[in-house]
């Protein structure tokens, strides 16, 4: 496993032509609800899915429609950078990764201790209903921990 960092970690991905199937693994955010819950609960994503796929293409396929009839809104706080699958917050420059997950999943710990999902939903966010929208997340860039990107294995550290 090599270890590299962040802006490494963006300049691979940068560099990535068409669409191309990796994992990512990221920590979120506190995922807690509640002030008196901040700081117990600790959330890990580990996925399998794609980066630079189509957007437009995934939904006509999901909702069964013409490709010529999707409507995509413009998403008005962020940019893309290039032609990459990296996003850059409008006002703070915050950079995330559109991914398109396949299979994986969140672990989480509450107080350290590994723990299912229910054990804490209660005390975490609730998910947004997906309401047939196309599955897809968009980690901070700061916050992977790991990738598998074309059969190298990287451990990502801070800048």
């Amino acid at each position: 496993m090599r270890t590299i960092n962040h802006s490494e970690l963006a300049t691979i991905l940068s560099g990535l032509k068409g669409a191309t199937i990796l994992s990512l693994t990221w920590k979120s955010s506190d995922p807690a609800r509640f002030k008196a819950d901040k700081g117990r609960i600790t959330k890990v994503s580990r996925y399998s899915g794609m980066v630079n796929a189509r957007y437009d293409k995934k939904k006509a396929k999901s909702q069964g429609i013409e490709l010529d009839s999707v409507e995509i809104k413009p998403v008005s706080w962020r940019s893309r950078i290039g032609k990459s699958c990296l996003f850059a917050h409008n006002g703070n420059g915050t950079r995330y990764v559109e991914f398109y997950p396949q299979s994986g999943g969140a672990e989480f710990t509450l107080d350290g201790t590994p723990c299912q999902r229910g054990d804490v939903k209660d005390m975490v966010k609730k998910s947004a209903p997906s309401n047939g929208r196309v599955a897809y997340f968009t980690p901070k860039l700061t916050g992977i921990v790991a990738a598998q990107i074309a059969g190298e294995s990287y451990k990502v550290i801070a800048d």
